[in-house]
């Protein structure tokens, strides 16, 4: 099956955002759960001191380590988020100029993609999973860095989607 599939600016900013969002997700919860363990730490410390013991010192001091930590993760996810976006808009702005659709084609031996910038084909052993996240399949690719193949259901249609959801699990475990 041979897809062409041309360039829709908001669904591919939309696949981005949601990208980004599911690969930074555990770790902003993980940054939030130091907040909720900072602040009893931090009234804990301020009980014991006010008790005239030095010990609470310590909890204050690991509250503030918590509250620091997660100013500087938010930080980092901020800047992480603000490049993201920049490159999402240069690269729109490249696949704007160029005016080629994008390429999908599945047979039984291979995935291949090719748009403006590459021609990739993808043996079905190279990739470790699929997930369905809100009507985009992504196609996990096994290797040393996290990287997916989005495929939205906007972008091919319902029967199109459907029928590579049918070829996808017959070849990705």
């Amino acid at each position: 099956m041979k897809l062409e599939i041309p360039f829709d600016e908001v669904t591919f900013s939309e696949q981005n955002k949601l990208n980004f969002k599911i690969h930074w997700d555990k770790n902003l919860k993980i940054n939030r759960n130091r907040i909720y363990w900072a602040i009893p730490l931090l009234i804990f410390g301020c009980l014991i001191v006010y008790k005239k013991d030095n010990l609470g010192f310590l909890f204050i001091g690991i509250a503030v380590h918590y509250f620091i930590k997660t100013l500087e993760y938010y930080n980092f996810y901020r800047k992480n988020k603000t490049n993201h976006l920049e490159l999402i808009a240069s690269e729109i702005e490249k696949r704007k100029a160029s005016e080629v659709n994008s390429t999908l084609e599945f047979t039984d031996e291979y995935f291949r993609f090719s748009d403006h910038n590459y021609d990739t084909k993808i043996f079905w052993t190279t990739f470790k999973s699929y997930r369905i996240i809100d009507e985009n399949l992504f196609l996990d690719v096994n290797s040393n860095y996290y990287s997916s193949y989005i495929i939205g259901k906007s972008e091919v249609g319902t029967e199109k989607f459907e029928e590579i959801i049918k070829l996808i699990t017959t070849k990705i475990p």
